[in-house]
């Protein structure tokens, strides 16, 4: 139980590091492209 709860805490930390730095890189991609 306790093992199950460590490896959920870990994948929840890689799908939120994951996803701010997806939108990170959408973000300096969507700036550069309004950038005239």
């Amino acid at each position: 139980m306790h093992v199950n709860a460590i490896e959920w805490f870990v994948s929840m930390l890689a799908k939120i590091s994951f996803s701010i730095i997806y939108i990170e890189s959408h973000i300096d991609y969507l700036c550069g492209f309004f950038d005239f």
